[in-house]
C-alpha cells in the first residue's frame, strides 16, 4: 500500500506534464485544422479531428509498449508504425504555429514604426496625385486637348514607377522589435526553422516517453517483492529437493528389505511339488493320464512333458519296458 502510494505521488508531476503538453497539442492542431474549413459546421468537425488525432498519438504509443512487453511483437510494431506519422503531424503543427505566430507579430511591429507609417503617408498622397491626374487627362482628351493630356499621364506614370520603389521600400524596412519571439526570430534569420523543430520535437518526443513511463511497470517499487518471492521460491525448491531426496531414500531401502524378504522367503519356502497335475490324477486315479487326456482339462503338451521329466526324477512314474511311455511305478 504505501509503494502504491509512493509510485502514484511520484507519477503525478509526470501526469501533469503529459496533459499540459497534450492540451498545447491539442490547441495548435485545431488551429491549424480549423483555419481549412470555411462554415461553422466544418469548424466544428475538423476541431474533433484534430483533438482525436492529439490523443490517439499517446494511446498508441501506451498500447505499443503494452504489448511489446506482452512479447505481442507484430501488433506493437503497427502502433509505432501509427505513432509516426501522427508525430510528424504534430511537429508539423507546432513548427507552423511558431512560424505563423513570428510572422504576425513581425509584420505588426513592421507596420506600427515611424518610419513605416511616413512611408504609408508618402504613399498614399502620391497615388491620389497620380490618380488625380490620370483623371485630368482623361478630361483634356475629351476636350481635344490631348497634347497636355499626354504630359499629365507621363507625370502620371513617373509618379507610379516612384509608387512601386516606395512599396518595395516600405516592404523591406526593418520591424522594431519589441517582443521576445520576434527579437529571438530576427535574431535567428533562417536559422529560425530550426529552433521551431527543435522545440516542436522536444514536446512531442516528451509525450511519448510520458505516456511509456506512466503505462510502465514499476520495476524498482517491486524490486523487494521480487527478491522475497525469488528467495521463497528458492527455498521451497530446495525443501523440495530435499524431501524427494529423502523420499527417495525411503523408497530405495524399503525396495532393499522387501527384496531381501522376498529371496529369504525364495530360500525358506519348500520347493514346489514336481508335476503337480499328473501328480494329482495318479493319486485319484492310480493311472498316469494320456496326452489326449491331458489336453482335454487344458493342460498343453509342453507342460505335460515337464511334468512326466519331474515325475521321472522323482521315482513316481517310470518308463514302460518297451521304452514307449510311462507307466505308475511299483510301490
Amino acid at each position: 500500500m504505501k509503494n502504491t502510494l509512493l509510485n502514484t505521488l511520484n507519477k503525478a508531476p509526470l501526469a501533469a506534464m503529459l496533459l499540459a503538453l497534450l492540451a498545447v497539442t491539442a490547441a495548435r492542431e485545431i488551429a491549424l485544422f480549423t483555419s481549412f474549413a470555411a462554415s461553422d459546421r466544418d469548424q466544428l468537425l475538423a476541431g474533433l479531428f484534430a483533438l482525436a488525432l492529439v490523443l490517439a498519438k499517446p494511446m498508441m504509443a501506451a498500447a505499443a509498449g503494452q504489448q511489446w512487453a506482452a512479447d505481442n511483437k507484430p501488433l506493437a510494431v503497427v502502433c509505432w508504425l501509427l505513432v509516426v506519422p501522427l508525430l510528424a503531424l504534430s511537429i508539423a503543427s507546432t513548427v507552423l504555429y511558431f512560424e505563423s505566430a513570428y510572422q504576425v507579430q513581425a509584420v505588426a511591429e513592421q507596420q506600427s514604426s515611424s518610419e513605416y507609417q511616413n512611408t504609408a503617408a508618402t504613399i498614399s498622397a502620391k497615388q491620389t496625385t497620380a490618380e488625380l491626374m490620370k483623371q485630368t487627362a482623361a478630361d483634356l482628351k475629351d476636350d481635344g486637348n490631348t497634347l497636355n493630356a499626354r504630359r499629365l499621364l507621363e507625370k502620371a506614370a513617373l509618379i507610379d514607377d516612384e509608387l512601386a520603389d516606395l512599396r518595395e521600400q516600405q516592404n523591406s524596412l526593418p520591424a522594431a522589435a519589441t517582443t521576445a519571439a520576434s527579437i529571438s526570430g530576427n535574431h535567428l534569420g533562417g536559422w529560425r526553422w530550426g529552433a521551431w523543430i527543435t522545440v516542436s520535437v522536444m514536446g512531442d518526443l516528451l509525450q511519448i516517453v510520458a505516456v511509456l513511463l506512466l503505462t510502465a511497470n514499476n520495476a524498482p517499487a517491486k524490486t523487494d517483492e521480487v527478491v522475497q518471492n525469488g528467495r521463497q521460491n528458492s527455498e521451497q525448491k530446495t525443501e523440495q529437493k530435499e524431501q524427494n531426496k529423502t523420499a527417495e531414500n525411503k523408497q530405495t531401502e524399503q525396495n532393499k528389505k522387501q527384496n531381501g524378504e522376498q529371496k529369504q522367503t525364495e530360500k525358506t519356502a519348500p520347493p514346489k511339488q514336481p508335476g503337480k497335475w499328473l501328480a494329482d490324477q495318479i493319486s485319484t486315479t492310480g493311472q498316469l493320464p494320456t496326452v489326449r487326456e491331458a489336453k482335454a482339462a487344458g493342460v498343453n503338451y509342453g507342460s505335460y512333458t515337464d511334468q512326466i521329466q519331474q515325475l521321472l526324477a522323482a521315482g513316481v512314474i517310470q518308463q514302460k519296458a518297451s521304452g514307449k511311455g510311462w507307466q505308475v511305478a511299483a510301490e
